[in-house]
Formats: C-alpha cells, structure tokens, sequence
C-alpha cells in the first residue's frame, strides 16, 4: 500500500514543502512565493500550512525583504508524523470515535491501522529522505522491518 493514499493532499504538500526547507537549510530562508511557484500551490493555501507548521515549532519565520520560512529544528529532528500532526491539529482524529461496544469492528481496523501508519510515519525523519535523494538509495528503517519480520523495510 503506498502512503500517498493515507496522506492528504494538504499532508503531502505539507511534508514537500518542509522537505524544500531542508535541502536549503543554513544557506536562506524560503519565501512562499517560491514555494507556491515551484510547486504550483496558492500562496494563501500555503500561508495556512505554515501557520499550522510555525504553530507546532517546526518552521521560523524572518520578516522583510530577505524573509521567508525555514526549520525551526533539526531535520534530524522532524519526521514525516510530526508534519502530518502539525497539520492535522485540531481535526477529528480516528482515536476520538467511540471505543468498545459502540465501535464498529471496521472502525477499530481503521483505528489499528492508522495508529500503526503512524509509528511508521515516526521513523522517517526530514535528513532520511534528504540521504535517500542525495545517495539515491533508499533508506532502509529497521525497527519498521522488525515490526513485520522483515530484514530490511524500505521507503519507496
């Protein structure tokens, strides 16, 4: 099952733009203007995303001329979950609905399944997917790969 599929479009552009973030980290900060331009998303949809993302410390901000967004932590220090919370805060989540009895077995597969979507959206940290891209491999997870009996779990 591919991930984009759990993800909403506003959790993918989300984590895409934070990954811009990270590849220019240290050397500028990144307007959204260039950030709307580069991947053909409204500036004012774009605003939304990275109050949610300011809001949870995972962006700064620089006003002026030279202004624009960049990490508020290292991107050793963010992963993928982390993205998706920030931006998910405030919405109903899948923990919410009712427990026991008054849960339906399909609500409590949806739950387990999301629940585990989530650990695994844990182990991938902003610097994983910047190593993937920059060694063209792709980063293995092991503790995912443990979970599943497998050798070696991949992100693909």
């Amino acid at each position: 099952m591919e991930v984009a599929m759990i993800l909403s479009s506003k959790d993918r552009y989300g984590i895409i733009a934070m990954f811009d973030l990270a590849v220019q980290q240290g050397e500028r900060p990144v307007p959204l203007v260039e950030l709307s331009q580069k991947h053909n998303i409204s500036v004012s949809y774009l605003e939304q995303l990275f109050a949610q993302l300011r809001r949870a410390g995972l962006v700064k901000s620089r006003r002026g001329p030279t202004g624009g967004y960049f990490l508020g932590r290292d991107p050793s220090d963010i992963t993928i979950n982390d993205v998706v919370k920030a931006i998910r805060y405030g919405e109903e989540s899948f923990s919410e609905f009712p427990r026991g009895d008054a849960a339906s077995e399909g609500l409590k597969l949806w739950e387990n399944f999301s629940h585990r979507m989530h650990r695994m959206l844990d182990e991938i940290s902003l610097s994983d997917v910047l190593r993937s891209i920059e060694t063209g491999q792709i980063v293995h997870y092991p503790s995912a790969a443990r979970a599943h009996g497998d050798k070696s779990a991949k992100l693909n």
